[in-house]
């Protein structure tokens, strides 16, 4: 196969895993609170113990998240390199 090909299917597995990563991340904070209000002591320590839970799962998702945005501009610069490269020499 040639280098287009891969260099297209690399983007496209890159950019996947980047909208999977995003939307677990969306659905994890849809269920967040900005502010919880803490009526009485037991329901308030489920409470508290929950919205931890959710901010530790995002907090774990988020080195990944970055990464794979990192990865996707490197590949999308490499892919428009690419092609300048190609024209170039097509144009000389």
């Amino acid at each position: 196969m040639h280098l287009t090909l891969w260099l297209w299917i690399t983007w496209a597995t890159v950019s996947a895993v980047l909208l999977l990563l995003l939307l677990y991340r969306s659905t994890l904070t849809m269920h967040e609170e900005d502010q919880l209000f803490i009526a009485d002591a037991a329901n308030a320590s489920y409470e508290h113990k929950e919205q931890e839970e959710l901010v530790r799962k995002v907090n774990r998702i988020t080195p990944a998240v970055r990464f794979m945005v990192g990865a996707c501009g490197v590949m999308t610069a490499v892919l428009i390199l690419f092609y300048a490269y190609s024209a170039i020499r097509v144009l000389r």
